[in-house]
């Protein structure tokens, strides 16, 4: 799959970025206070301080995260923040218990709230309530920055599911050597030079032993996720059958665009891809809701399991037997319970000896004799009665907690879902925003465009139209005169001189240079690539940034915008129809690249 083509995707340098940790670590604004050395290296000191270790496990955390920033990007998917952020997001969290040079604690508090809003959908673990018997399915990183670390586990997930929706055996994972090239990146990662060669040269040396937990764990989990998480709506066998069970599964959340799938995923869009895997997280999301209904009957049922037995007083609520509380004096409850039978036990054997195996028994009449060896026995019964009564109201108070446990995690997981959901439709613009610049450039760089994507907007305003595949967009934005929107002055062209904005301020070119700027002929092969490309630009630009009615331009639109001196925002522009209008950098740059596309035309 190719790179992510986002501004938050590039390529990472794992050994660049860890010399940046190395760095920061020995001193900058991310160092924990108190921390006045630079953290040696695990080869030098095998006893680490507290604050030494702290550091240790931020920069491991720091290495993991961008492992899988790296391992996300490469196989396409969409990280949530630019890399570089990466040192300041760790370094806001908490950390701590920390113990310092002098054996005292202490905490690092840190900024939490500053990146609270971006890190919002990837913050909270995922699928932690337990739905299946023998698969997790879950996503969860002991450190809450850990995002990419959540996003590449659930980007695996939806891989896999891919290829499980599609019947296609075998997994596009590379198999157990990539497994093992995994295994020995952790060794390097998490171990001193001396610790970690010593266990890379054992692992090369017997590989058997890594290819045994591979089977018995890493397979095993792939066998109850093929067997668990697939497309449950397919009517059929063939593959239009899922493709329309994924569109009926979406189009039931409200998303009606029109898209199709491939039959190969690896020859998939990447805007196709990004749809099915929204579709993805959706079935997971409908998997917690059916959970929460499931889960909330299962609830109720015990609750009133627990009225039925009758040993609830009024004050005893749903609410209240869940406090810690009520738990104490339970327990209290089932302590005397359990006291006041092992009386009645000592007092019914007690009764037994004098009124059956004492030689003074005879002089006791045998009515009074099997009065009180009735009167123990009841009292007896009446204590284990009580225990057990206490008991299965035990039983049942934890069945209940343990159900509103299972229904608040399936609520706080459908919860979590319906905000990551959102930033996953939101992406699909950006996706196609990129797209629209790979398929305009797809002549210079030979990217492969997908499919354009008809998508129905419910909040657009009034005057804006509906919007239109590219083609339609391409034959309405082609340079013809006949339905050119632009207005060019020829004989002002001849005679005025064309200005020059150089740091916002209009310069006028010598006669020479506009003359030398308007005959100059390209060399040869160059002259196709560049109209190419500045038909393109225009292009893009007056998608992003002219649906508002156009202004004619004169020949006195700056035409060395193109050269690289960009208006600032603001400064006036020279418009035909309005001497007092003011562009803003994009409109500028709009316009002049369709000066640049009237002269390409005529030419």
């Amino acid at each position: 799959m190719p790179l992510a083509e986002n501004r938050y995707s590039r390529p990472l340098d794992l050994d660049d970025l860890d010399a940046r940790l190395q760095k920061a670590l020995s001193g900058g604004p991310n160092a924990l206070p108190r921390a006045s050395q630079p953290l040696p290296s695990r080869s030098r000191s095998p006893t680490l301080g507290g604050v030494e270790l702290a550091e240790c496990g931020l920069q491991l955390g720091r290495m993991e995260e961008a492992d899988a920033y790296d391992q996300l990007v490469k196989d396409g998917g969409r990280p949530l923040y630019p890399i570089e952020l990466l040192n300041d997001i760790s370094a806001s969290f908490p950390r701590g218990p920390i113990r310092g040079p002098m054996g005292d604690l202490y905490y690092v508090t840190g900024n939490p709230d500053k990146y609270q809003e971006l890190l919002r959908p990837w913050l909270d673990d995922i699928a932690t309530g337990g739905y299946f018997n023998w698969w997790w399915g879950g996503t969860r990183i002991h450190y809450p920055w850990g995002v990419f670390q959540k996003q590449w586990k659930r980007w695996t997930m939806f891989r896999r599911w891919q290829r499980d929706n599609r019947d296609l055996k075998e997994d596009d994972d590379g198999g157990f050597p990539a497994y093992l090239k995994a295994e020995k990146r952790y060794i390097k990662r998490e171990y001193s030079e001396r610790v970690a060669a010593e266990k890379l040269a054992e692992l090369e040396a017997d590989p058997s032993r890594l290819k045994q937990r591979w089977e018995e764990y890493v397979q095993e989990d792939r066998r109850w996720q093929r067997h668990y998480c697939y497309e449950s709506g397919v009517t059929g066998n063939a593959f239009s059958d899922y493709v329309d069970a994924v569109k009926r599964r979406l189009a039931r959340h409200g998303f009606t665009c029109s898209f199709e799938l491939s039959q190969d995923p690896k020859q998939q869009g990447k805007l196709e891809t990004w749809i099915e895997y929204f579709c993805f997280e959706y079935w997971w999301l409908d998997l917690f809701t059916r959970a929460i209904e499931r889960r909330q009957q299962q609830r109720d049922e015990v609750w009133q399991k627990l009225e039925d037995t009758g040993m609830l007083q009024s004050f005893e609520t749903a609410k209240y037997i869940k406090t810690y509380e009520y738990t104490m004096r339970h327990e209290a409850e089932e302590d005397m319970a359990r006291a006041a039978l092992e009386r009645s036990q000592q007092n019914a054997k007690r009764i037994y000896i004098e009124t059956q195996l004492d030689q003074r028994r005879l002089s006791i009449p045998k009515p009074e004799r099997i009065r009180r060896l009735q009167q123990g026995n009841r009292e007896m019964l009446a204590a284990e009665r009580r225990l057990e009564g206490l008991k299965k109201r035990s039983a049942l108070i934890k069945e209940f907690k343990l159900s509103s446990d299972r229904l608040k995690d399936a609520k706080r997981d459908a919860a979590r879902h319906r905000i990551l959901l959102p930033w996953i439709l939101d992406q699909i613009p950006l996706i196609e925003a990129e797209l629209s610049r790979s398929e305009d450039a797809g002549g210079l760089d030979g990217t492969r465009a997908s499919k354009t994507i008809k998508r129905r907007l419910d909040d657009s305003d009034g005057d804006d139209s509906p919007r239109q595949t590219s083609i339609e967009k391409r034959r309405r934005l082609s340079p013809r005169p006949s339905n050119s929107t632009v207005v060019l002055d020829s004989e002002i062209q001849q005679k005025e001189p064309v200005p020059s904005i150089v740091g916002g301020i209009e310069e006028t070119l010598p006669p020479e240079e506009q003359r030398c700027s308007r005959t100059r002929e390209p060399p040869a092969g160059h002259s196709r690539r560049t109209r190419a490309a500045r038909e393109a630009a225009s292009r893009v630009q007056v998608r992003h940034h002219c649906r508002r009615k156009p202004l004619a331009l004169t020949s006195s639109c700056p035409h060395n915008v193109s050269k690289g001196y960009p208006a600032k925002v603001g400064r006036k522009l020279h418009v035909a129809d309005d001497k007092n209008a003011f562009l803003t950098r994009a409109g500028a740059v709009c316009y002049v690249q369709l000066y640049l596309v009237q002269l390409s035309a005529a030419d």
